[in-house]
């Protein structure tokens, strides 16, 4: 019997939403496609989609909300979706035939509330993401398998278990930082089909959403919003710790991976990293033990406006040596779970998986 919603949000009719739906579509576990046109209306969108628009499977409906950003077509999608679990599919995107099987298959497998695909590049490269042990475990452990690093949420979801978890909204990036959090964290079981069908992540049809250059502040908006939530503070210490880490590496390092000149940099940009620093040092005072040396370096810039930029810029740019990659500036924290010398040991193993099945 079918069970899944996928739920397309669309923002722009230049993007192949025709070939998304169509991959949903082949699915035999796929109870509806929620097409969600973002300042669309749903006419337009559906002469987009032509003869697909007329499955009995497609709904396409509008969303308004004067808002450029993902979260208000994603949660509508969610609002409307009535089977068992759901998905989101990009509109840039497809699924790899049989993925919703694999998926239910894995959820099955653990009694998992969540089940998360492999993600391909374009169909071929596999995005090393999460990081998770070797050997076929049934459920993943958010710490333990690096499951925080998880940056897509491309997910199965039992709607019945999370009948009222959304995106964030009023944020131009990052609306499914808190999300995920809470998928992962949930204590409900998170499996991984990483050996099944993958999710490909298009990059076919030019620029996407999510690479949007934006300021400082509104980059890093969603750190200081997960910071100040619930799904946060409830979290054990030992968590929050994992989830203020990655915060610096996969957000507050990533200004200057996307800035890599000062010109790119005006004062206030400055000014929003270092408050950020400064914020997820108080919620997780321990969060840069585990970063490598050059992490280490980069963010001490970064967490003082007035510290000299362009040659830490200079030195992001430039090929890391490998003991700047691997080894922590805190030798205790060598060899942490989340210590860049397991991990990358970690994504070696998790390549050779991908590349076997």
């Amino acid at each position: 019997m079918p069970t899944v919603d996928v739920v397309v949000p669309v923002h722009r009719l230049d993007r192949p939403i025709d070939r998304a739906v169509a991959s949903a579509l082949r699915e035999a576990e796929t109870s509806r496609v929620i097409v969600v046109g973002h300042e669309l209306s749903a006419e337009r969108v559906r002469a987009r989609l032509g003869e697909t628009a007329g499955d009995p499977r497609v709904e396409v409906i509008a969303h308004h909300d004067g808002v450029p950003s993902p979260a208000g077509p994603v949660n509508a999608g969610l609002e409307r979706a009535t089977a068992d679990f759901v998905i989101r599919l990009d509109s840039d995107d497809e699924f790899e035939p049989g993925l919703l099987a694999s998926l239910l298959a894995a959820q099955r497998a653990g009694g998992a509330s969540v089940a998360i695909p492999l993600i391909r590049r374009n169909g071929a490269t596999p995005l090393l993401s999460p990081l998770a042990r070797a050997g076929d475990r049934a459920l993943l452990d958010p710490i333990a398998d690096r499951l925080v690093y998880r940056t897509h949420t491309f997910a199965l979801v039992d709607r019945r278990r999370f009948p009222s978890l959304r995106l964030s909204v009023g944020l131009a990036t990052g609306e499914d930082v808190e999300y995920a959090i809470a998928l992962w964290f949930s204590g409900r079981g998170v499996a991984f089909a990483r050996s099944g069908p993958a999710y490909r992540l298009n990059d076919d049809a030019g620029e996407r959403v999510t690479t949007t250059r934006r300021p400082v502040a509104d980059d890093l908006a969603c750190v200081l919003r997960l910071l100040d939530s619930p799904t946060f503070s409830r979290l054990p210490r030992r968590a929050q710790r994992a989830v203020a880490t990655k915060l610096l590496r996969n957000h507050v390092l990533q200004t200057a991976r996307n800035r890599p000149t000062p010109a790119e940099w005006s004062a206030a940009d400055r000014v929003a990293v270092a408050r950020t620093v400064a914020a997820i040092r108080t919620a997780a005072p321990s969060a840069a033990a585990p970063l490598s040396i050059a992490e280490r370096r980069i963010l001490r810039a970064l967490a003082d406006p007035d510290a000299e930029l362009a040659a830490v810029l200079a030195f992001a740019r430039r090929p890391r040596r490998l003991h700047e990659l691997l080894l922590t500036a805190d030798p205790s924290r060598l060899l942490a779970r989340d210590a860049p010398l397991r991990m990358h040991r970690a994504a070696r193993a998790l390549s050779s998986a991908a590349a076997r099945g």
